[in-house]
């Protein structure tokens, strides 16, 4: 994860004592940016946790694949085609039965 720092120049407000509202804008940004980075965790954790459950349900032997894997024609080609294999193994077996 890659931190930027970035400062903001901002005017002066004059209210008799300029250091005071410094020092509060220099707070709310800190404490914006403190949330921001909480933010950007909770979501990386998240994501851990959703990586995690789908690896879970691959080693489970799930029929199918999760959403955010890669799309892999050869393996599709080789579900599709071991599918049909099946179908075409049954027709005689059913044509036979219906003699």
């Amino acid at each position: 994860m890659v931190k930027v720092k970035v400062e903001f120049h901002t005017e002066q407000r004059y209210n008799g004592t300029n250091s005071m509202v410094e020092e509060e804008e220099e707070e709310e940004e800190e404490e914006e940016e403190e949330e921001e980075e909480e933010e950007e965790e909770e979501e990386e954790e998240e994501e851990e946790k959703e990586k995690e459950k789908e690896k879970k349900k691959g080693k489970k032997g799930s029929s199918q694949p999760s959403s955010s894997q890669a799309f892999k024609p050869s393996s599709l080609h080789g579900h599709i085609w071991s599918n049909t294999q099946k179908a075409s193994m049954k027709t005689p077996e059913s044509k036979l039965k219906s003699e």
